[in-house]
């Protein structure tokens, strides 16, 4: 298993945060990643996903995922 930084960027109807954290995965597939990230993330269902950008370092073992969230 590898360890993967993320640093995740979230906006949730224009108030921003950030949350940093480690997860641990068998596959860098992004198919993969996201699902554990948004796991963690936990995010209220009141809110509805409008746009993200997931990138990948693999050099570092690092993800910058960005999250858009607007409400329902």
């Amino acid at each position: 298993m590898k360890e993967i930084i993320v640093n995740t960027y979230i906006d949730k109807g224009g108030k921003s945060e950030r949350k940093n954290f480690n997860i641990r995965s068998n596959s860098l597939d992004e198919l993969v990643l996201k699902p554990l990230i948004l796991e963690k993330l936990s995010i209220d269902n009141k809110w509805q996903l409008e746009r993200e950008n997931f990138e990948f370092i693999s050099k570092e073992n690092v993800v910058i995922y960005k999250l858009i969230y607007k409400l329902k």
